[in-house]
């Protein structure tokens, strides 16, 4: 009861003093236990209030004082006690290092210092910054997606890695895991392979893979090979299978025997079209495992997907 009859009090002076500060009204002529009071009143809890002695305790980088103090305790995460003689301030605050962090809190009385300050220098309440000008750059260059990318195949995003982390997993499957050293040299055998049968740059080779490892192997080696991979679900109906390979063009498939034992439906069109079919395992275990380091332009083709269409018919 006596915290809300403060509190009530308080709120009843602040309401009197508004006049002086709201809008875009001068704030000259305040004193700063006036600005400082009311900075602090914009808090959400119960107000406090003590008959602390007077004291002064000077350190090497503040002046810190015990006057006459006002204060603000907030949900049990945070309590915030601020302390004033009217020319100065110090602000205590303790924490709940489980909801809250030292960084916050630091940010916080950052913010709050700057506030008082402003108001301190400030001739119109709309003049008043919330942040410094160093913070203000910061929040600017926060998003900042300026950075130089020198161009470079797609392929070379996963070769390059593996000469930075060749040991680290690059790849968790069903199946297996592979480092960047082993995904890139059963990249590098399928790309070998793939060549040989033709695949370059702005060709299209078809991939047919299951949700294991060896689908990831199958897209880096097409790119390895110079020419753009294209996904098709092995669970498609065969005339979807037959349209996509027939309008894409696409001389290769890349598959696996497993595929293939499922969909021994897909044998005939294969034939018809004169699609060479590559089994993927047997590209691992049998290509070269060089980097293929071919020239490919920025401008070429890397990757094809056919959507449904409207009509329900491959687009």
């Amino acid at each position: 009861m006596e915290e809300n009859r403060l509190y009530e009090a308080y709120c009843t002076q602040l309401e009197a003093d508004k006049k002086k500060i709201d809008g875009f009204c001068d704030i000259n002529g305040f004193t700063a236990e006036e600005l400082f009071n009311a900075v602090t009143a914009f808090s959400k809890g119960s107000f406090l209030s003590s008959d602390e002695d007077d004291g002064v305790n000077a350190t090497e980088d503040t002046l810190s004082f015990i006057r006459g103090n006002t204060g603000y305790k907030t949900e049990d995460s945070l309590n915030i006690r601020a302390y004033g003689d009217g020319t100065q301030y110090r602000l205590e605050c303790s924490y709940d290092p489980s909801e809250l962090t030292g960084y916050m809190i630091k940010s916080f009385v950052k913010m709050y210092d700057h506030i008082v300050s402003e108001f301190m220098i400030r001739k119109k309440l709309k003049d008043v910054t919330l942040v410094s000008r160093e913070d203000e750059r910061i929040i600017e260059n926060l998003y900042d997606s300026e950075y130089p990318v020198a161009e470079r195949p797609a392929y070379r995003l996963l070769q390059d890695s593996t000469v930075k982390y060749p040991d680290r997993v690059a790849v968790v499957a069903a199946d297996r895991r592979l480092t960047y050293r082993q995904l890139n040299e059963e990249a590098n055998a399928l790309g070998h392979v793939l060549k040989d049968a033709g695949a370059g740059v702005e060709g299209i080779v078809a991939v047919m893979a299951e949700r294991d490892s060896y689908a990831y192997v199958m897209r880096q080696g097409v790119l390895k090979s110079g020419a753009a991979f294209l996904p098709i679900d092995p669970e498609y109906p065969q005339d979807r299978i037959r349209f996509i390979l027939e309008d894409s063009g696409a001389q290769i498939l890349v598959t696996t025997k497993g595929v293939l034992k499922e969909r021994r439906d897909l044998s005939d069109d294969l034939s018809t079209g004169g699609i060479r079919v590559i089994e993927a395992i047997d590209a691992v275990q049998n290509g070269s495992r060089e980097d293929l380091n071919i020239e490919v332009p920025a401008e070429a083709l890397a990757y094809v997907i056919y959507t449904s269409g409207s009509t329900g018919k491959p687009k």
